[in-house]
């Protein structure tokens, strides 16, 4: 299984809807600075809630804001990643987010209302909302986040819970 297209709209850069297209394998993703290779991976990471935590949150910067002042704020943002080349397990696993079909697609929805410092967010799999969404599928798909290496002595270090020692030991599931 691999991520075939991502949608993004209203989320930190991308005000109307952006559609980045996936190939099966090892994508790059190139741009200026400024571009949103950042708000990508961060559009990324919120769906699947990856983060040293384990919970990725929403802040107020994560709703798209024009760069004039006074300009008005999204109010809400959305983010739908869907996944192709499924084998028969993933397609019986995620089959609430495929209906049947090849392409299973996941959903992510936050609204710009906080309330006590939460913002409502709804993540639901498939074309319907009200399909009942099982964090536990989230698990299924490897995502693992490496930050930037600006001290790459420091953060490459030896540990059973460094992020580079999560990416490893997926990497080497995965070539078994």
């Amino acid at each position: 299984m691999y991520l075939d297209e991502l949608r993004v709209k209203g989320f930190r850069c991308f005000d109307e809807e952006f559609k980045i297209p996936f190939s099966p394998g090892l994508n790059v993703i190139v741009g200026e600075n400024g571009a949103g290779k950042t708000a990508i991976i961060s559009a990324i990471r919120q769906l699947f809630q990856d983060s040293e935590s384990g919970r990725y949150s929403i802040s107020q910067d994560d709703f798209y804001s024009a760069f004039t002042q006074g300009s008005p704020i999204a109010p809400s943002f959305s983010i739908k990643a869907h996944f192709k080349g499924l084998d028969s397990d993933e397609k019986v696993a995620l089959l609430p987010w495929s209906g049947g079909t090849d392409t299973a697609v996941l959903n992510l929805q936050a609204e710009n209302r906080e309330v006590r410092g939460r913002y409502k967010k709804l993540v639901w799999g498939g074309s319907s909302r009200s399909t009942q969404f099982d964090p536990e599928l989230l698990d299924l798909i490897q995502c693992i986040y490496l930050p930037p290496l600006r001290d790459a002595e420091s953060k490459l270090t030896n540990g059973r819970q460094s992020r580079l020692s999560k990416l490893l030991k997926a990497i080497n599931c995965v070539f078994r």
